[in-house]
């Protein structure tokens, strides 16, 4: 009889533990994601970089947008990372442009001698 009731007690612990460790166990890491999304962010911060050499607003505008749609859902995921510097990327472009720009002049101005 005593045997039975510490039987039947400790079965229903171990129902109950792993009915409560269900949905914990159930529940996917995020770590791998924020990962991969970070992987993401910087690639498409080397993108933005090579369509600021370039030139291209639009596709650089683009790239800003889904860098920070990435940047919001990695924000989402993982609390513990920052939002991207949209500042910084946008500083970074007209640096290009500008430095193009100067290029260019110099070349137009000198007659092609530099």
């Amino acid at each position: 009889m005593y045997r039975s009731r510490v039987l039947i007690l400790c079965v229903s612990l171990g129902l109950a533990a792993l009915l409560s460790a269900g949905p914990a166990l159930a529940r996917p890491s995020n770590r791998s994601e924020c990962r991969r999304i970070t992987r993401q962010i910087d690639h498409f911060k080397g993108v933005a970089t090579m369509a600021a050499q370039r030139g291209n607003e639009s596709w650089f505008n683009g790239t800003a947008d889904h860098i920070r749609r990435l940047g919001e859902r990695r924000v989402r995921l993982c609390p513990e990372y920052e939002e991207p510097n949209y500042k910084a990327i946008y500083a970074q472009w007209t640096k290009a442009v500008i430095k193009r720009a100067a290029k260019a002049f110099i070349s137009y101005s000198t007659f092609g001698a530099f």
